[in-house]
């Protein structure tokens, strides 16, 4: 099996068969409905080079841009409540996070009318 030193194209060199192959690189993924166009992932996901998929942003990571490899850690002492923070603004104290903290805030909410 040859493959050439861009990766795209595999042949069988005893059956001289091809193989194209089109992959994306890190921050762009895979779409085959589209005539199998590479396509960036959105502010919030992240993908690996030769994904299908992007991949939402952990708890504790936000992505401001399009096409990007990977999530940018939240400053020291801070988080995101959710997963697929798209800013940086969504990194809030971890002493402002959690379930409990969330439900105190809804029952403050409701005797502030």
């Amino acid at each position: 099996m040859y493959e050439n030193p861009m990766g795209r194209v595999k042949a069988d060199m005893k059956t001289f068969d091809t193989h194209h192959l089109i992959t994306c690189r890190g921050g762009f993924h895979l779409v085959k409905s589209h005539y199998k166009r590479c396509f960036p992932c959105l502010p919030g996901y992240y993908s690996e080079p030769n994904s299908i998929n992007c991949s939402l942003c952990n708890i504790g990571y936000y992505q401001e841009h399009y096409g990007k490899h990977e999530c940018d850690k939240c400053d020291e002492g801070r988080t995101t409540e959710t997963m697929g923070a798209k800013t940086k603004e969504e990194c809030v104290s971890q002493a402002n996070t959690g379930i409990f903290n969330t439900f105190k805030k809804g029952i403050a909410a409701l005797f502030r009318g």
